[in-house]
C-alpha cells in the first residue's frame, strides 16, 4: 500500500515537472520572442535604429538565458542574474528615461515567469 502511494506521488511530481518545462519552453520559442519584441517596439515607441539595437540585445541575452535549466542552482542563479543585469545596462544606454520606465513596467507584465528584479 505504501509503495502505491509513493508511486502515485512520484507520478504526480513528474507530471508537474514536465508541465513546468513545457511552459518554460513556450516562452523561449522564437515566435514568442518576436511577439514580445513587436509589443515592446509599439509600446516604447522605438525609432528604427533603437528597434534594431533593442532586438539584437534581447535576442542575444535570450539565447544566453535559454541554456539555464530550472530550478536554478546558486551558481546558475548568479550567472543568470549577471546576464540579466548586462542586458538591462545595454537597454538603459539605448533608451531615454521615459522609455526606460515604460520598459520596466512592460517587462513585469510581459515576462512574469522570470523572477528577477530591475
Amino acid at each position: 500500500m505504501l509503495k502505491k502511494v509513493l508511486l502515485i506521488i512520484l507520478f504526480i511530481l513528474s507530471i508537474k515537472s514536465i508541465k513546468a518545462q513545457e511552459s518554460y519552453k513556450k516562452y523561449s520559442e522564437p515566435n514568442h520572442i518576436k511577439n514580445i519584441l513587436i509589443n515592446y517596439s509599439k509600446q516604447l515607441e522605438l525609432t528604427k535604429n533603437q528597434h534594431q539595437n533593442f532586438e539584437k540585445i534581447i535576442l542575444v541575452s535570450n539565447k544566453e538565458l535559454s541554456i539555464f535549466e530550472t530550478p536554478l542552482t546558486k551558481e546558475g542563479e548568479s550567472k543568470f542574474n549577471k546576464i540579466v543585469k548586462e542586458e538591462f545596462i545595454k537597454i538603459y544606454n539605448l533608451l531615454n528615461k521615459e522609455q526606460l520606465n515604460k520598459y520596466k513596467r512592460l517587462k513585469k507584465e510581459i515576462e512574469p515567469y522570470k523572477n528577477y528584479k530591475i
